[in-house]
């Protein structure tokens, strides 16, 4: 895996994972396919700024999937839904060993003890700290409000 230093991130449809790096000049890793990239943001900063550029607030997308989907722990983002790109939260938003993972990366996840591997579609693997039923009910989550955005082009809403 090649590894990249950069000051700012932009999250992308290659994007497959954001995670806390608790060094103090690179503060997130950011894994793609074949890529390691440290990245001076925080996860935090970066989640800001992809949501901006992709024309909302990220308190404006938390509020709506909080509207969706009827509670406030551990929210999918909506980071570019025109990109079809959702992020999973591995822990509660706000916990510093919150990881990021990206919905449309994922190929597979399977339990390791009380851990979850996540199998990503480049086959390189990733254990995060969340138990194979947890995460599973995240992304059944995540599923939701990309069922419920994308509702107008998956569902003929046609009366005739």
């Amino acid at each position: 895996m090649k590894k990249y230093y950069t000051a700012k991130y932009d999250i992308c449809k290659s994007t497959m994972a954001v995670i806390s790096n608790n060094v103090e000049e690179y503060q997130s890793l950011i894994l793609e396919p074949g890529k390691l990239i440290l990245c001076k943001q925080t996860p935090n900063q970066i989640l800001r700024d992809s949501c901006l550029r992709s024309g909302s607030t990220i308190e404006g997308r938390r509020e709506a999937t909080k509207k969706i989907l009827g509670t406030n722990k551990k929210l999918p983002l909506t980071v570019n839904p025109g990109e079809g790109i959702y992020l999973i939260p591995t822990e509660a938003v706000k916990s510093k060993g919150c990881a990021w993972i990206s919905y449309n990366q994922i190929k597979l996840t399977s339990a390791k003890g009380n851990l979850t591997e996540i199998t990503f579609k480049d086959g390189s693997t990733l254990i995060v700290d969340t138990s194979k039923k947890p995460f599973d009910q995240l992304m059944n989550r995540t599923e939701r409000i990309i069922v419920y955005i994308n509702r107008g082009i998956l569902f003929d809403n046609d009366d005739e």
